[in-house]
């Protein structure tokens, strides 16, 4: 009987192991975000001298901070495998370097800034759609992911004002989204 116990105790080891090995997003990381996009999509209504270097500095220190956020954040859920996190960060990565490709494109007179506005939300509602299906074991991006290709429809075909702050603001909710789904998440494990 003790061998029996003994095993049932090293199955439920290792299985608390594999489900700890497995990504949960970080609600921190996504309430920065939530802050920090439509400060800056809101400046190229209301302030677009400002947006540069807005992104400029919030961007890099958002990234940093969210760096760190995801590492703390791995090691109190008992994460310890570095490919998850290398997969995680080239992810974001495409994202960040297909924003950077856009924005570029902005900036030499390539595309009107007014015309890309859909286009920065639909690169993100695919970022995160995508992160949803293959990144996070409880799907928390999914549903920001669809809530983004919707605003990316209502950007389209509705005559919304502000199409800038608007944006932000739907990026906002859907990763307020994310973080609540994320915080429930993680208190039900």
């Amino acid at each position: 009987m003790a061998n029996l116990n003994e095993l049932h105790e090293d199955l439920n080891f290792v299985a608390g192991a594999v489900q700890r090995g497995q990504y949960r997003s970080t609600p921190a990381i996504l309430a920065l975000w939530a802050v920090l996009v439509p400060i800056g999509f809101a400046l190229s209504d209301f302030a677009p001298g400002w947006t540069g270097p807005y992104w400029l500095v919030a961007g890099v220190l958002g990234g940093v901070a969210s760096m760190f956020l995801g590492r703390a954040a791995s090691a109190r859920q008992g994460v310890r495998d570095s490919a998850i996190g290398h997969r995680h960060a080239l992810h974001w990565l495409t994202m960040l370097a297909a924003y950077f490709l856009l924005g570029a494109s902005i900036a030499t007179g390539h595309m009107d800034p007014q015309a890309s506005m859909p286009i920065w939300l639909l690169l993100t509602a695919i970022a995160y759609t995508m992160a949803g299906i293959h990144l996070d074991r409880d799907r928390t991006f999914l549903p920001s992911g669809i809530i983004m290709f919707i605003g990316y429809a209502a950007l389209e075909w509705l005559p919304l004002p502000y199409l800038w702050t608007t944006t932000g603001l739907i990026v906002s909710v859907s990763l307020i989204v994310a973080a609540v789904r994320s915080s429930r998440a993680t208190r039900s494990a």
